[in-house]
């Protein structure tokens, strides 16, 4: 019995230790003495939503990171160029958005590759932000992340608005835990793994997005892309 019980431990410790190596360089805040804080949408680009969403920070003058699914810029390049061009941060959320939890370094790179490339075809930028899809990372993952020279950057807050898109509840799910160094995660596609094209309804993220701006400054923050919040802390 207590050769067992040893056993069993020493599988925990094993599993401890290697989910600690998978997301041990993954960011999901920033420590800050400043009332810092940073914006990010993921599944994009989108139709109709993005470009709304754009033209609202463009009037609450907000410039947030936008973590792009690869599928979605091949099939609308211009809407990743007006992105960068309306001054927002690119990221990288794969090709496909799904599960990376492979031990497959070569297929996890390739993921990354594909998205890296139709978003420098796109606009002249590879970017060197990674977000993981689902906030799941594998073996292979890390190691491709780290062939890429790119930072795994999740999030300490999210809108739950994949499943809710009452602007007041996703609202609610940032501003009732928001604090200086958070990474806030909405999203201005769909996590659809097989057509870039079925992107859901996204307005309530975007009516969300202004009542999260406007109470967040109320409280004195700075809203900002996820690198500058992570250069704060360099």
């Amino acid at each position: 019995m207590k050769r067992i019980v040893t056993g069993f431990l020493l599988i925990i410790l094993l599993v401890v230790m290697f989910i600690s190596w998978l997301y041990g360089e993954v960011v999901f805040s920033v420590p800050v003495e400043n009332k810092v804080i940073a914006l990010s949408f993921d599944d994009g680009p989108n139709p109709g939503e993005t470009e709304a969403l754009l033209d609202l920070l463009d009037e609450l003058d907000v410039r947030a990171s936008f973590f792009l699914k690869g599928m979605n810029v091949a099939a609308h390049p211009q809407i990743a160029l007006s992105i960068l061009q309306r001054g927002h941060e690119l990221g990288n959320h794969s090709w496909t958005h799904r599960p990376l939890y492979s031990l497959n370094n070569a297929a996890m790179h390739e993921e990354i590759n594909l998205t890296n490339t139709v978003i420098k075809n796109a606009t002249g930028i590879t970017p060197v932000l990674f977000r993981p899809p689902f906030g799941i990372m594998g073996a292979g993952l890390k190691f491709a992340l780290t062939k890429a020279q790119m930072q795994s950057v999740a999030g300490s807050l999210s809108g739950g608005d994949w499943k809710d898109q009452d602007p007041q509840i996703i609202a609610a799910r940032i501003l009732e835990s928001a604090e200086p160094g958070d990474i806030i995660v909405l999203h201005d596609g769909e996590a659809d793994i097989y057509d870039g094209r079925e992107q859901g309804n996204r307005y309530g993220t975007v009516a969300a997005t202004e009542l999260i701006v406007q109470a967040l400054r109320a409280q004195g923050y700075q809203i900002v892309p996820v690198g500058q919040l992570l250069g704060l802390n360099l």
